[in-house]
């Protein structure tokens, strides 16, 4: 399931790979998977949770996204239009709350959360990352050779690679990440990570960064 991306793509991967093993037999080997890939189902279904409640807040939305994420070879990207399940609360346990008169299709979403032009060419990779770099601009990192580390962006502290990360053991450390958490122990450690690129963090956010000149 490894992605030389890191975490979150290494992450799609195995959701992509749950989705298929479900769909076959009726995901009477679901059990079985999970136990042989050491995967957490409960956490799968619990995506699957969040995914419903998304496709209920932008459903015709998350359709146009799915589809143009997708390839015609790509046959495991979960369906987006399901039989809803009755689920009473799950939307306040998981912190999301619906709200009336959702948006319809994309053209509807707010302007930040409009597609780039040429979003649709891009590879799915580039994607997923392109939009964790638009989330979390400020939770990123930039290698540091001179000290073997990482520096945020944010704050300029040095921070390290968590060892239960996908890129502890890459032998060419990607020049930017983002992470999702920090967790102190000996060291600041980064957790979730995905190799992303600095041009990116100025799409993101061009009044917080911009490239140094050549």
């Amino acid at each position: 399931f490894k992605s030389p991306y890191g975490d979150h793509m290494t992450y799609l991967t195995v959701w992509k790979e749950y989705m298929k093993v479900k769909r076959a037999d009726k995901g009477r080997h679901v059990g079985h998977w999970g136990n042989e890939y050491f995967v957490n189902i409960r956490s799968m279904r619990r995506v699957e949770q969040v995914l419903q409640q998304l496709e209920d807040l932008y459903p015709a939305a998350l359709d146009e996204v799915c589809a143009a994420t997708s390839t015609e070879s790509d046959q495991t990207a979960p369906p987006t239009k399901r039989q809803k399940k009755s689920n009473k609360g799950s939307s306040t346990r998981l912190g999301i709350q619906k709200q009336q008169g959702s948006h319809g299709s994309v053209k509807d979403l707010p302007e930040e959360l409009q597609p780039e032009k040429g979003w649709h060419t891009l590879p799915e990779d580039m994607k997923v990352r392109k939009c964790l770099t638009k989330a979390f601009f400020l939770q990123t990192a930039l290698w540091s050779k001179d000290d073997k580390c990482y520096y945020t962006t944010a704050s300029n502290k040095a921070v390290y690679v968590h060892p239960a990360s996908t890129l502890f053991h890459t032998k060419k450390h990607p020049p930017v990440v983002m992470f999702n958490v920090l967790v102190h122990t000996t060291k600041q450690f980064m957790r979730d990570v995905t190799a992303i690129e600095e041009e990116w963090l100025v799409e993101a956010s061009p009044e917080t960064f911009q490239l140094e000149q050549a």
